[in-house]
């Protein structure tokens, strides 16, 4: 929720994080308390949930590297070096192997080929420059977006510093509050035990008087122990 603009309402923030959820496929582990560590979650899950997190931003793209040899995507990089003359890569080789032993420059190669030369005559080079110049004047027409994005920023950081500050509080509170509710009844406890009958000797007044200094202290002690905590 933090990782969207401030300007988002709130309920379009939840709406979009159920969605992300359902996406990953977490639906059954959408309330688990997840540790610094991961805990709770195994390494398929701790990926999933990597990827959610990039999601609930709401990105504009998202790029995910995966191991290329662990695919059929290597076939894209096999089949253009044996276009270009190299000996083909049988299904026993392992693919990476393959290339290092067809672009070595060394005298027992069986073919040897400047694949350099060959790469900048390539159409696949002129096709990949014709995409950079293609994204290179996409980006030309954001750059006023920059200033936007970096005001976003700004207010989602503010935004989650206001949440975190908030719920600093709400805990403190919270401790305040229960630490007073228990110390409450033994303060009035022994105040009344101390001053049981003390109307018949003056001299005994002082021990409820003491209680009552010695409770305060208390309270000013948890409330500075709690501080000094946060």
């Amino acid at each position: 929720i933090l990782r969207q603009p401030k300007t988002t309402p709130y309920a379009e923030k939840i709406t979009y994080v159920e969605e992300v959820i359902n996406i990953i496929g977490m639906e059954t582990l959408a309330d688990i308390v997840i540790g610094a560590s991961g805990e709770n979650l195994n390494n398929e899950q701790m990926k999933r949930l990597a990827i959610g997190i990039e999601l609930s931003a709401k990105p504009t793209s998202l790029l995910l590297l995966h191991q290329p040899l662990a695919s059929a995507s290597c076939k894209t990089v096999t089949s253009y070096f044996e276009r270009k003359g190299a000996s083909p890569c049988n299904a026993d080789e392992n693919p990476a192997e393959w290339m290092l032993e067809i672009t070595a420059s060394n005298a027992d190669s069986e073919v040897q080929q400047d694949w350099s030369e060959i790469w900048k005559n390539s159409p696949e080079r002129q096709a990949m420059k014709g995409k950079l110049v293609h994204l290179k004047e996409k980006l030309q027409g954001q750059r006023d977006l920059v200033s936007t994005s970096t005001s976003d920023i700004v207010q989602e950081s503010a935004a989650a510093l206001d949440a975190i500050e908030l719920q600093r509080e709400s805990e403190l509170d919270v401790f305040h509050l229960f630490s007073s509710a228990k110390l409450t009844p033994i303060q009035a406890l022994s105040t009344s035990i101390y001053s049981w009958k003390t109307y018949k000797y003056r001299h005994k007044i002082q021990n409820p008087i003491l209680v009552v200094v010695g409770s305060q202290i208390i309270f000013l002690y948890i409330v500075q122990h709690t501080c000094s905590k946060e």
